[in-house]
């Protein structure tokens, strides 16, 4: 929810002065259903690895997952690149997943079904001004679901880039 909103929701239901709320910029686990949100590796501690290709930086996670990203002002745009991590440790059975990116709760983005293996999809998306969205990854079918957010970032209104 961004400031203005809180803001209006402050004013219209509690009858308090209608003022923006100043959000601390970064990112936030709201639902992490296995393990914990690892930044630049996997959510098994090893290197991102979607596919055949590595990755520097980005975010790995395990489904279900919800990860809210706050920006510092208005965000124009939102790349990265997603799939389940192909880490070669990892044995049982893959399962897939999807990924999706919200804005106040509508779905603006949403990925097919991904299995490990397969190369990484690419995501951009348009947001609106916003100042707050959420990158949700979704189980599709149970297994070792190591999902990767590669490369994240946000180009800003201001011109600014944001690596996430």
């Amino acid at each position: 929810m961004n400031g203005v909103l809180i803001a209006w929701l402050a004013a219209s239901l509690l009858d308090q002065p209608a003022r923006e709320i100043n959000l601390v910029p970064g990112i936030e686990v709201v639902r992490s259903d296995i393990g914990e949100l690892a930044v630049g590796r996997s959510n098994w501690g090893t290197p991102l690895r979607i596919g055949e290709h590595s990755f520097e930086r980005g975010l790995g996670t395990h489904c279900v997952s919800e990860i809210l990203v706050r920006l510092p002002s208005a965000g124009v745009s939102f790349d990265a690149s997603v799939g389940l991590d192909s880490d070669p440790t990892i044995l049982g059975r893959g399962g897939s997943v999807v990924f999706g990116v919200e804005i106040a709760g509508n779905c603006i983005w949403r990925s097919s079904p991904c299995v490990r293996g397969e190369n990484p999809i690419p995501v951009h998306v348009d947001l609106q001004g916003t100042r707050e969205f959420t990158l949700k990854v979704l189980e599709v079918e149970r297994g070792y679901n190591h999902a990767d957010w590669a490369e994240p970032v946000v180009m800003l209104a201001d011109g600014k880039r944001v690596d996430v």
